[in-house]
């Protein structure tokens, strides 16, 4: 019975039926871009955003913003944005080339999956944001983070990975990611995906 609840949890939360495609976000400081992925149920969802893993044995990972979380979440981005630019400026005025400041947010527990040969997930996170100036072949990036902390499967605790990051590198990167996961994105997605089954 066991194994039965565990596969239908996995199918229900990696949401294969259902997951879509929402947007695509792009972090110059990694030469990266990660997709943002939705699952709709019913009037619920439930946002799936790759994020950088920070663990080497584990490539793919993120964190799942479920709809009741969805705007305490905006809120600490926004939170973290207007830290964002104090600290920038602040650390600019210094010629600081190296500098760590976590930010204060309101406290919220979300869900996150990381891949260990198969996806994995933790469903007891509370990220926190920090602000990091770094100095890469003599370049000062300054990058607003989003770290889970260690993930531990939920179904097997002696799985871990070292954790995900989601990284904005410029106050452009974090405009765009905060319009990309934003409740308007998501209700207008919904509205285009009602009206196609018409």
């Amino acid at each position: 019975m066991k194994n039965i609840l565990t596969a239908l949890f996995l199918f229900y939360s990696i949401g294969l039926f259902a997951q879509k495609k929402l947007s695509t976000y792009k972090v110059d400081y990694l030469g990266k871009k990660f997709d943002i992925g939705i699952i709709q149920k019913a009037d619920d969802y439930n946002l799936h955003i790759n994020g950088w893993s920070v663990d080497q044995l584990s490539d793919n990972g993120g964190i799942i913003i479920d709809k009741k979380d969805h705007k305490t979440f905006l809120e600490n981005l926004e939170i973290a944005r207007e830290k964002y630019m104090y600290l920038s400026d602040y650390t600019k005025d210094k010629k600081l080339k190296r500098f760590t400041k976590k930010i204060n947010v309101k406290p919220i527990k979300i869900r996150g999956y990381f891949d260990y040969g198969d996806l994995r997930f933790d469903n007891d996170i509370k990220p926190y944001f920090e602000f990091n100036v770094f100095t890469r072949n003599n370049v000062v990036h300054y990058l607003l983070m989003v770290k889970t902390g260690i993930l531990t499967d939920s179904q097997a605790k002696g799985v871990e990975s070292d954790g995900i990051v989601i990284v904005m590198s410029s106050l452009y990167e974090i405009d765009e990611f905060i319009n990309k996961v934003s409740t308007e994105r998501v209700e207008s997605f919904n509205q285009k995906n009602e009206a196609q089954k018409i």
